[in-house]
């Protein structure tokens, strides 16, 4: 449905990319799936989504950078970023704070928490949740 939050998943494996997809879906978000982070750069562009899903480790730019450039566009200042790593290390989930990523979900995750971060960090945008997020609400576990 148009009114459902779109999310953007910028994931290079397949097999991630198609389960996170499946189970947003299942939750009632649309999906829009990238495999680099040049092409989910541009996705995000030409239609912002209600939340980016970001892998740290992609083929063309780490998730870190590519969180710091869609930060620097205007229009997508506002969106929240969880990153998705199969790393966990408490150095990157502070440098993905850095980059100005909300949350970091760490690999192998539950259907039930990649929903709930989803619902959280879409609501915290649309403004419907019961405070907004401010840099000490930041998930880092």
């Amino acid at each position: 449905m148009i009114d459902d939050p779109l999310v953007l998943v910028i994931e290079d494996d397949p097999p991630i990319l198609h389960i996170i997809a499946f189970f947003l879906r299942q939750a009632g978000f649309r999906v829009e799936g990238a495999r680099f982070a040049e092409e989910g750069i541009a996705s995000a562009r030409r239609t912002p989504p209600s939340l980016i899903l970001l892998d740290l480790t992609l083929p063309d730019l780490d998730g870190l950078t590519a969180a710091a450039l869609l930060r620097e566009d205007p229009r997508l200042a506002d969106v929240p970023i969880l990153l998705v790593s199969g790393q966990a290390a408490d150095e990157l989930r502070v440098k993905a704070a850095i980059t100005g990523a909300v949350d970091f979900l760490a690999k192998p995750f539950t259907r039930a928490d990649l929903v709930r971060r989803a619902r959280r960090w879409t609501a915290a945008r649309a403004g419907s949740a019961t405070h907004p997020p401010k840099p000490d609400d930041i998930l880092l576990g």
